[in-house]
């Protein structure tokens, strides 16, 4: 018997004093104390599936999946967060406790599910399942060089466990066809997990095929990865418009609260959680911390938190979910009741969709944009990520979305309507239009003579064309309406931004968080940051600003209503 207790970062032996009356008073219990508490440890290393230590992080997922209402979880995580090692463990105590379950496992090709994936399943694979089975439906067979033998195991009591590829479903999207994934039983004795996806950075293609496919048997999803690359399109997916429901302090950003559990947008069937790396016992936090100790503010939430705030390259450096997003039912401001001046921006196209943003200015020159047209939720996303882009630095260019193909070749008449529906009679100061195309002849006419100005004047629109400041000059004034003390914790009165908008603009916030002018002007994604650039540099470079509504001048444009 060991005479000392080993050093563990969650089990903790009995106090000094403790120790010392033991052994004054009952030293038989003090050497069984010890045992137990080493045999504890050696057991879980031994057989983490029974005898791990659950972190709190762990039970936060378990929690959220157990709900009826709950079908998918994201888990993102910072660096050595534990966030891999418990999916592991909760995919393997469902095909453990239900019996003939099947789950896809998924990684992004072979030599990352071998390396990194599977080692995790092996490592909680029950002792006893460890050695040769002579039973005639298992079949484990497991190398730390090739991973388990045709990239699968099937355990006695007939649950089988499936790894796959991105790239094999990039290759050949059938690899899934016929699968019906989960338990096919009712009364689960763990959570009925269908997939889990790891590391996954692909568009929602996969994601939507496996929704169906674990929808026979009612079975969760599970989604874990690093958000290394910043706000991605299958990170802005989620996180746009998100309303955080728990949040925990951060200890490396002076006690910041940083979400713990958020509830995306539009998607109540799915919770997000946040393994914060400071959290789990086993990270090794003190050297993390070290690490990190200089690092920017967005680079810590990001590697140590797993909250990305924007892409690596974004030209918005600045920008957070928190202080420059709001959301509309929590504040509730009326943009009817003369308190606030209201734009609305105009940036026409050719056959592309046009874009549209509205803008609220009130007497403290406080500036929120409370809608977009197209908007994210309605007509999906503006842009979507380029193929084979990829630069170096690990920024990429951005190509039209559904948003910009299917909205594109609308008539005057058409979009007047469709603005009609975003305004619901609050009062329009100004319309600004891109310089460029207001005293440009209108392509559906002949003579040439008249302009798109023209043409949307004899509409009811009025317009006055933007001052017509390059990204030089625009991108600057942005960058101001953006800027606050980001060093102190965000507070909507004495800590905010000039310029904040609603978590309903999700094309335009995408595009501010990622925009980092790689595409030029064929760049999908400048097209809503235009919006912001010439409402920025309106009246001469100075902004769009209040009026009130008593002032000489004051110019509502009611557009027919």
């Amino acid at each position: 018997m060991e005479l000392e207790y080993k050093e563990h970062p969650i089990l903790k032996p009995p106090s000094d004093e403790e120790q010392l009356w033991m052994i004054e008073n009952d030293t038989e219990a003090y050497l069984q104390s010890i045992q137990l508490h080493n045999d504890r440890i050696e057991a879980s290393i031994i057989d983490p599936v029974y005898h791990s230590f659950v972190l709190p992080q762990q039970f936060k997922v378990r929690e959220m999946l157990w709900k009826d209402v709950i079908d998918e979880v994201w888990v993102l995580g910072g660096n050595r967060s534990g966030k891999s090692r418990s999916a592991a463990w909760m995919v393997m105590q469902a095909l453990l406790e239900n019996p003939n379950t099947e789950i896809i496992c998924w990684a992004q090709n072979e030599d990352a599910s071998v390396e990194r994936q599977q080692p995790y399943l092996w490592e909680m694979m029950p002792q006893e399942f460890k050695k040769k089975q002579k039973d005639d439906v298992a079949k484990i067979n497991y190398s730390k060089a090739t991973g388990f033998t045709g990239n699968k195991f099937i355990l006695p009591n007939g649950s089988v466990c499936y790894f796959k590829f991105y790239t094999q479903f990039q290759n050949d999207d059938s690899v899934i066809e016929g699968a019906k994934l989960g338990a096919p039983i009712r009364d689960c004795k763990f959570i009925n997990i269908g997939t889990w996806c790891d590391e996954y950075l692909g568009d929602e293609t996969l994601l939507k095929r496996l929704r169906s496919r674990c929808g026979d048997f009612d079975a969760k999803i599970l989604v874990t990865f690093t958000p290394l690359r910043g706000y991605t399109p299958t990170v802005g997916s989620m996180l746009d418009g998100a309303k955080t429901v728990e949040a925990l302090p951060a200890s490396l950003l002076d006690g910041e609260l940083m979400p713990y559990v958020q509830e995306p947008s539009g998607r109540d069937n799915m919770a997000i959680v946040y393994y914060h790396s400071e959290r789990n016992p086993f990270s090794n936090w003190k050297r993390l911390a070290r690490n990190h100790a200089n690092a920017s503010v967005e680079e810590i939430k990001k590697v140590l938190y797993g909250y990305p705030t924007k892409s690596l390259t974004a030209m918005f450096n600045t920008f957070d979910q928190v202080a420059h997003i709001y959301d509309p039912e929590e504040e509730n401001y009326d943009f009817a009741d003369g308190t606030w001046t209201n734009y609305q921006v105009i940036d026409p196209a050719g056959k592309k969709s046009w874009a549209c943003a509205w803008f609220g200015v009130n007497q403290n020159g406080d500036v929120r944009q409370w809608a977009e047209w197209p908007d994210r939720n309605t007509y999906g996303e503006w842009a979507v990520e380029g193929k084979a882009t990829v630069r170096s630095d690990d920024s990429v260019t951005w190509k039209k979305g559904v948003a910009a193909e299917d909205c594109g070749g609308m008539s005057l008449s058409a979009l007047k309507i469709e603005w009609t529906k975003v305004e619901h009679r609050i009062p329009i100061y100004e319309r600004i239009i891109d310089i460029r195309f207001a005293h440009s002849p209108k392509q559906t006419v002949d003579d040439g003579e008249r302009t798109l100005q023209d043409e949307l004047f004899d509409m009811g629109i009025n317009t006055v064309p933007s001052f017509g400041a390059t990204e030089d000059v625009g991108i600057p004034k942005i960058q101001e309406w953006f800027s606050y003390d980001n060093k102190q914790p965000f507070h909507k009165f004495t800590n905010s931004p000039k310029f904040r908008i609603s978590k309903d603009c999700g094309n335009s916030i995408f595009s501010d968080m990622n925009y980092c002018q790689n595409g030029k002007k064929d760049e999908a994604l400048k097209d809503f940051i235009d919006l912001q650039r010439y409402a920025a540099t309106h009246e001469e470079g100075y902004g769009i600003s209040f009026v009130a509504h008593g002032s000489v001048g004051f110019k509502r444009d009611n557009m027919g209503y």
